[in-house]
């Protein structure tokens, strides 16, 4: 949404110079040669629509920049702490290939499993 806002602010406020300069020019051939207010207006409005846009714009694309990098940084720190915890599981031998999927007709559980792979006596998992 903010890269979008950042794109279209640009834009509109360029639409505001573009009818500003028209105004000026409508003002010229009404006789605006006479009375340079009237060519002033047209040009104040083509400056205030170009301000406006780069001031809703800047902000906007400056925003959606920050955000976007820390999507990006929280994403590779994920990726990291995912890869360091499969390597544990490894480490600790609870994931390996023989215990990723049980036989069909296996009545253990997961937890079971890697119990039995750590070695600990099931009678005193009830205290822990």
């Amino acid at each position: 949404m903010l890269g979008t806002i950042g794109a279209i602010a640009p834009l509109l406020g360029l639409l505001g110079t573009v009818l500003g300069i028209i105004s000026s020019f409508l003002a010229i051939t009404d006789g605006a040669m006479q009375d340079p207010t009237m060519l002033a207006a047209g040009v104040s409005q083509a400056l205030i629509t170009t301000a406006a846009g780069m001031i809703v714009a800047i902000p906007a694309l400056v925003a959606y920049r920050y955000f976007q990098r820390r999507i990006i940084d929280i994403n590779a720190q994920f990726e990291t702490q995912a890869g360091l915890m499969i390597q544990e599981l490894y480490d600790y031998q609870l994931l390996d290939n023989t215990y990723v999927a049980a036989p069909a007709n296996s009545m253990t559980t997961i937890d079971e499993r890697a119990t039995d792979r750590l070695d600990v006596d099931k009678s005193n998992m009830a205290t822990i």
